[in-house]
């Protein structure tokens, strides 16, 4: 152990000598730098070191360089002054070599730490361009299977080295290691399409777009390097750079195509996958997504017409896309709203569900209250009586067509009873909660709760009028199981209107 420590410590020397020589340290400072150097080497050869012991001594080195730089600084400041300059040598990096080196002994030890190797390579990603890539190397041949590491490395290759070609290489390796990650194939997915948006901001900045003479683009053009000028007044450079643009941005958008098939051929079941693609075309402004954008719409609408998720998620994406339009002036918001609601009637066609109708009304409820979560286009409707007047409509129409077609529910029912006395028909309301209540929502202690409520809207000075609710208590106890009776009781509670009888029938329904 003692060996090895003393080696570590003279590869030191010929760094330490150096600070003292340029005057960073001084030779009591450079004793302290030992010593401290040499505990830490000493907790690193013990039979089990811990990962915190690599870490302090990490971050000592990190604020050993801190400090350095700051003493550094001020001594060029004062070299300045009198006409000197400073000149690199071995002090200025002998320290990020023996952090990363601290970092190599860690991992080699700890292997399988996948924090502590991000934590590595993020250091090297500062310190050099080659040493980050060999450590990602390593680092994705121990975690082949963890789809962020191969997306790290892929972004990295795109966004850093500028190497589209690395980063699909890549990704490709990555989904072979992990085909079943969402996250990788998205992300894979949403790499072609930035790519697809450079290539053609590249070829706005050329003006190789065939606009010509475009002032905007012209000065822009103006800012390009003299090299790649000449390249572009040049004729037939300027139609082979064009055609090279062209093929490139072809090349991304059909890999973007064949991205997406090979992910519904390895996730078949995913149909939140199919509808985060549909969002990341969302994203982009491009007319050659139509037909990727309508393939995938059709696949969702072929593989998963019972998934009621789905369907809403349609209807209300169809709805956002629509008020886009509206605000573009291409469709009025009725035309919106028609196209949305067309969406939800054929999902009511191929699954007629009450979950279905559910979503359906809470979509035109949300219309109603100006509250739709994530649509910032909604307030669109406000103010305006006509379309309001034709949410309303298609709201008592879905209410009834639930009725029929015997799939209303309580919260179904309790929504239109709520739309009815939103809209100051009490007489209405009352009517449907006694119908209701003599029909398929006999036993639904929420509706007779409601019906008690309408009753109790009217006068209660007189007795007959007490005692008919004291009779429609009664009733109502007698039809709901006592399972769903405690609406009705909390009411009985709230207006202290239950008689002897009452109780007695509660206690034979506890007995």
């Amino acid at each position: 152990m003692g060996d090895t420590v003393q080696y570590h410590l003279e590869r030191m020397v010929p760094e330490l000598e150096d600070l003292e020589k340029r005057g960073l340290f001084s030779r009591s400072e450079i004793k302290e730098i030992v010593r401290r150097r040499r505990d830490f080497e000493y907790l690193l050869k013990r039979p089990s070191p811990l990962k915190q012991d690599f870490l302090r001594y990490i971050e000592y080195e990190k604020q050993l360089e801190a400090l350095r730089k700051l003493k550094k600084k001020a001594l060029i400041k004062n070299m300045s002054q009198s006409g000197e300059q400073w000149r690199n040598s071995l002090c200025d990096r002998s320290c990020a070599m023996r952090i990363m080196l601290i970092y190599e002994r860690a991992v080699t030890r700890f292997k399988g730490d996948l924090n502590l190797w991000l934590q590595y390579i993020e250091f090297c990603k500062s310190h050099g361009s080659k040493r980050m890539q060999r450590v990602m190397t390593k680092a994705l041949k121990l975690h082949s299977t963890v789809p962020g590491l191969w997306i790290y490395a892929a972004v990295w290759e795109f966004e850093h080295n500028l190497n589209v070609t690395a980063a699909r290489a890549l990704m490709q390796r990555g989904l072979r290691m992990c085909p079943t990650s969402e996250n990788l194939w998205l992300e894979y997915f949403r790499m072609e399409l930035t790519y697809v948006q450079k290539l053609r901001s590249r070829k706005l900045l050329l003006g190789l777009d065939g606009g010509g003479g475009n002032p905007v683009e012209n000065s822009m053009t103006m800012m390009l390097d003299s090299q790649e000028q000449e390249y572009t007044n040049d004729g037939t450079a300027h139609k082979i750079s064009s055609d090279t643009l062209e093929s490139e941005s072809k090349l991304s958008q059909n890999i973007a195509s064949a991205v997406y098939r090979n992910a519904v051929a390895a996730i078949p079941s995913s149909a939140r996958l199919r509808q985060n693609f549909l969002e990341l075309l969302d994203s982009v402004d491009s007319e050659h997504t139509h037909v990727l954008e309508e393939t995938i719409c059709e696949s969702l609408a072929q593989d998963f017409p019972t998934d009621e998720d789905c369907w809403d998620w349609q209807a209300r994406r169809l709805f956002e896309k629509s008020m886009k339009q509206v605000q573009d002036n291409k469709v009025n918001v009725q035309e919106a709203l028609r196209q949305t609601c067309q969406v939800y009637e054929n999902a009511l066609q191929t699954l007629a569900s009450t979950s279905m109708y559910e979503r359906f009304s809470i979509f035109l409820e949300e219309l109603l209250s100006f509250n739709m979560v994530n649509c910032k286009y909604v307030k669109l409707l406000e103010g305006n009586d006509e379309n309001l007047e034709m949410v309303v409509k298609k709201l008592v129409q879905l209410y009834e067509q639930a009725e029929k077609a015997g799939l209303a529910s309580a919260f179904l029912a309790e929504k239109h009873i709520g739309l009815l006395l939103r809209w100051g028909k009490l007489e209405n309301a009352t009517d449907l909660a006694t119908l209701l209540c003599s029909s398929s929502m006999q036993t639904c202690g929420r509706i007779w709760a409601l019906r008690l409520t309408l009753k109790t809207k009217s006068s209660l000075d007189s007795e007959k009028e007490k005692i008919a609710v004291l009779e429609l208590f009664q009733e109502a106890l007698l039809q709901v199981p006592i399972i769903q009776a405690k609406p009705i009781w909390k009411l009985g509670r709230l207006w202290n209107i239950l008689p002897a009888t009452t109780l007695q029938l509660r206690n034979s329904y506890v007995c």
